[in-house]
Protein backbone atom coordinates (compact mmCIF):
# COMPACT_ATOMS: atom_id res chain seq x y z
CA UNK A 1 0.00 0.00 0.00
CA UNK A 2 1.33 3.41 -0.97
CA UNK A 3 -0.02 6.69 0.36
CA UNK A 4 -0.04 9.66 -2.01
CA UNK A 5 -0.76 13.24 -1.02
CA UNK A 6 -1.83 15.98 -3.37
CA UNK A 7 -0.03 19.23 -2.58
CA UNK A 8 -2.21 22.27 -3.35
CA UNK A 9 -5.46 22.30 -1.41
CA UNK A 10 -4.30 19.47 0.85
CA UNK A 11 -0.81 20.32 2.12
CA UNK A 12 -0.17 23.82 0.75
CA UNK A 13 -2.54 26.78 1.08
CA UNK A 14 -1.99 28.99 -1.97
CA UNK A 15 -5.46 30.49 -1.60
CA UNK A 16 -5.08 32.49 1.63
CA UNK A 17 -2.12 34.57 0.38
CA UNK A 18 -4.17 35.45 -2.70
CA UNK A 19 -7.67 35.97 -1.25
CA UNK A 20 -7.02 36.48 2.46
CA UNK A 21 -9.22 33.48 3.28
CA UNK A 22 -9.22 29.72 2.70
CA UNK A 23 -12.81 29.10 1.71
CA UNK A 24 -12.97 30.01 -1.99
CA UNK A 25 -14.23 28.28 -5.11
CA UNK A 26 -11.96 27.27 -8.03
CA UNK A 27 -13.37 29.96 -10.31
CA UNK A 28 -13.33 32.81 -7.78
CA UNK A 29 -11.52 35.94 -8.98
CA UNK A 30 -9.24 38.35 -7.13
CA UNK A 31 -10.14 42.00 -6.66
CA UNK A 32 -8.19 42.63 -9.88
CA UNK A 33 -10.35 40.08 -11.72
CA UNK A 34 -7.65 37.39 -11.91
CA UNK A 35 -8.05 33.67 -11.41
CA UNK A 36 -5.86 31.78 -8.96
CA UNK A 37 -3.78 30.48 -11.87
CA UNK A 38 -3.39 33.95 -13.40
CA UNK A 39 -2.29 35.35 -10.03
CA UNK A 40 0.29 32.58 -9.57
CA UNK A 41 1.58 33.04 -13.14
CA UNK A 42 2.32 36.67 -12.27
CA UNK A 43 3.53 35.90 -8.71
CA UNK A 44 5.06 32.41 -8.77
CA UNK A 45 6.93 32.98 -5.51
CA UNK A 46 3.60 32.45 -3.70
CA UNK A 47 4.13 28.74 -4.44
CA UNK A 48 7.30 28.84 -2.36
CA UNK A 49 6.05 31.03 0.48
CA UNK A 50 2.47 29.78 0.91
CA UNK A 51 1.57 28.44 4.35
CA UNK A 52 0.92 24.79 5.05
CA UNK A 53 -2.43 23.31 5.97
CA UNK A 54 -2.54 21.21 9.15
CA UNK A 55 -2.79 18.06 7.01
CA UNK A 56 0.98 18.40 6.61
CA UNK A 57 1.42 16.96 10.11
CA UNK A 58 -0.32 13.77 9.01
CA UNK A 59 1.93 13.48 5.93
CA UNK A 60 4.98 13.88 8.16
CA UNK A 61 3.85 10.86 10.21
CA UNK A 62 3.80 8.48 7.24
CA UNK A 63 6.06 7.48 4.41
CA UNK A 64 4.17 9.24 1.66
CA UNK A 65 4.49 10.10 -2.00
CA UNK A 66 3.55 13.48 -3.39
CA UNK A 67 1.39 13.55 -6.51
CA UNK A 68 0.65 16.99 -7.89
CA UNK A 69 -0.64 18.62 -11.03
CA UNK A 70 1.78 21.48 -11.72
CA UNK A 71 2.84 23.30 -14.86
CA UNK A 72 6.54 22.73 -15.52
CA UNK A 73 7.57 26.27 -14.63
CA UNK A 74 5.85 26.06 -11.18
CA UNK A 75 7.70 22.93 -10.11
CA UNK A 76 10.92 24.59 -8.95
CA UNK A 77 8.89 26.74 -6.52
CA UNK A 78 6.94 23.72 -5.33
CA UNK A 79 10.16 21.77 -4.83
CA UNK A 80 11.53 24.60 -2.68
CA UNK A 81 8.29 24.62 -0.66
CA UNK A 82 8.52 20.85 -0.13
CA UNK A 83 12.17 21.12 0.98
CA UNK A 84 11.18 23.74 3.56
CA UNK A 85 8.49 21.52 5.06
CA UNK A 86 9.74 17.95 4.71
CA UNK A 87 12.99 16.24 5.65
CA UNK A 88 14.92 15.14 2.58
CA UNK A 89 14.18 11.46 3.39
CA UNK A 90 10.51 12.24 2.68
CA UNK A 91 11.29 13.63 -0.75
CA UNK A 92 13.90 11.56 -2.54
CA UNK A 93 12.11 9.78 -5.39
CA UNK A 94 8.71 10.54 -3.87
CA UNK A 95 7.57 13.62 -5.81
CA UNK A 96 5.54 12.97 -8.95
CA UNK A 97 4.23 15.75 -11.16
CA UNK A 98 1.54 15.44 -13.81
CA UNK A 99 0.21 17.97 -16.29
CA UNK A 100 -3.48 17.26 -15.66
CA UNK A 101 -5.24 15.94 -12.56
CA UNK A 102 -6.75 12.99 -14.46
CA UNK A 103 -3.23 11.59 -14.98
CA UNK A 104 -2.83 11.12 -11.23
CA UNK A 105 -4.97 8.00 -11.40
CA UNK A 106 -2.29 6.30 -13.56
CA UNK A 107 -0.10 6.15 -10.44
CA UNK A 108 -2.74 4.85 -8.03
CA UNK A 109 -2.85 1.04 -7.89
CA UNK A 110 -5.26 -1.23 -6.01
CA UNK A 111 -4.67 -0.81 -2.31
CA UNK A 112 -3.04 2.62 -2.68
CA UNK A 113 -4.55 5.75 -1.16
CA UNK A 114 -4.60 9.26 -2.60
CA UNK A 115 -5.39 12.13 -0.22
CA UNK A 116 -6.89 14.71 -2.54
CA UNK A 117 -9.20 17.74 -2.81
CA UNK A 118 -9.84 17.68 -6.58
CA UNK A 119 -13.59 17.53 -7.31
CA UNK A 120 -13.72 16.05 -10.82
CA UNK A 121 -12.29 12.52 -10.93
CA UNK A 122 -14.43 9.87 -12.63
CA UNK A 123 -14.40 7.70 -9.51
CA UNK A 124 -13.19 8.10 -5.98
CA UNK A 125 -12.11 4.54 -5.24
CA UNK A 126 -8.80 4.74 -3.38
CA UNK A 127 -9.27 8.47 -2.71
CA UNK A 128 -9.71 10.16 0.64
CA UNK A 129 -11.29 13.50 -0.18
CA UNK A 130 -10.30 16.46 1.99
CA UNK A 131 -13.46 18.50 2.44
CA UNK A 132 -13.37 21.90 0.74
CA UNK A 133 -16.09 24.32 -0.36
CA UNK A 134 -15.45 23.52 -4.04
CA UNK A 135 -15.84 19.75 -3.65
CA UNK A 136 -19.07 19.65 -1.64
CA UNK A 137 -21.02 18.08 -4.52
CA UNK A 138 -18.39 15.43 -5.17
CA UNK A 139 -19.60 11.95 -4.33
CA UNK A 140 -16.69 10.39 -2.46
CA UNK A 141 -17.10 7.41 -0.15
CA UNK A 142 -14.39 8.70 2.20
CA UNK A 143 -14.36 12.40 3.04
CA UNK A 144 -12.35 13.90 5.90
CA UNK A 145 -13.00 17.12 7.74
CA UNK A 146 -9.86 17.34 9.87
CA UNK A 147 -6.26 16.10 10.06
CA UNK A 148 -7.22 14.03 13.11
CA UNK A 149 -9.90 12.24 11.12
CA UNK A 150 -7.44 11.58 8.28
CA UNK A 151 -4.89 10.20 10.73
CA UNK A 152 -7.49 7.83 12.17
CA UNK A 153 -8.49 6.57 8.72
CA UNK A 154 -4.89 6.08 7.58
CA UNK A 155 -3.91 4.22 10.74
CA UNK A 156 -7.01 2.03 10.50
CA UNK A 157 -6.32 1.38 6.81
CA UNK A 158 -2.72 0.39 7.55
CA UNK A 159 -3.88 -2.10 10.18
CA UNK A 160 -6.47 -3.65 7.86
CA UNK A 161 -3.91 -4.17 5.09
CA UNK A 162 -1.36 -5.95 7.32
Amino acid sequence: MAIFFDIDGVLRDVVTPIFGKQDVFWDELTIDGKSIVQFIEENPSVLETAPAFDYIYVALEYEVNFLSCQPYHWRKYTNRWLHKHFPIRHLEGRVIYVTHAKFKMEYIKDGDILVEDYPHFENYNNIILVDRSYNQKTNASIRVYSPEELCTILSWSAKVRR
